[in-house]
């Protein structure tokens, strides 16, 4: 009966959290917006001219480096809105470069994971493990932006985050991935967000943005609330609320 009461509290307070500062909410919607729209135009330019060999490396590189890049930012936003000791002011001096380092690390860390099944003759082992991969490795966003470890400190915390709590973060993240399928709304990071001419198409993608936002924030929250802290912690602390 814990279980289940820690639960509803955590995710009640998550929600509220969410909410509480809900300007952050269209914030991340319209900087998503951007990144997305820049990552196109820049794609496409450089898509024009074509490249072959080394030139195509080279451009696919750069703009693998600018999602990057982008995401870097949302998850300095995302950052702002979740500490409660930080304010909209301070996001024009944040530096989200250490976060840019470090998704550069995990990208690299898995790259050469794969590249080493390859190598082996195992790659097809990658398709098979890739859903556990995504439970396994779920909170590592959060950890990205939220902590201050290296790229592989982060995947270990990470993990270790998750098996501390599987409940509390496994069961509403399977439900939020499952709306996000029927929204068909999964396809907006890494950035494949278009947009029909008409202001019908416009509105309905905006308005998955939010609910992809929303999504976001609550994430953030929910692993602010329970990274650190354990089930006998947080019921001995709603005593004194």
């Amino acid at each position: 009966m814990n279980y289940i009461n820690d639960f509803i509290n955590v995710q009640v307070m998550a929600i509220k959290n969410t909410f509480k500062r809900f300007r952050y909410i269209i914030i991340v919607a319209f900087v998503i917006i951007a990144g997305s729209l820049a990552i196109n135009v820049v794609s496409n330019l450089l898509g024009g001219l074509m490249p072959t060999g080394s030139m195509s490396i080279v451009i696919g590189t750069a703009i693998y480096l600018l999602e990057l890049f982008v995401l870097s930012i949302i998850m300095s936003v995302l950052t702002v809105s979740i500490k409660e000791n930080t304010s909209l002011s301070s996001f024009i001096s944040l530096n989200n470069t250490q976060i840019f380092y470090k998704l550069i690390q995990i990208g690299f860390i898995f790259y050469i994971a794969n590249l080493a099944l390859g190598l082996m003759g195992l790659s097809k082992i990658y398709i098979i493990v890739y859903p556990a991969l995504l439970i396994l490795f779920n909170a590592t966003p959060e950890t990205i932006y939220l902590e201050n470890y290296d790229g592989i400190g982060t995947i270990i915390k990470s993990v270790e985050f998750l098996k501390n709590n599987i409940i509390n973060w496994v069961i509403p993240n399977v439900v939020i991935f499952g709306v996000i399928y029927l929204l068909n709304i999964n396809y907006i990071l890494p950035f494949g967000m278009y947009f029909e001419k008409d202001i019908k198409s416009v509105l309905i993608v905006f308005g998955k943005i939010v609910v992809y936002s929303i999504f976001l924030i609550y994430r953030g929250n929910l692993f602010e609330i329970l990274n650190g802290s354990s089930m006998r912690k947080r019921e001995y602390m709603r005593k004194f609320k």
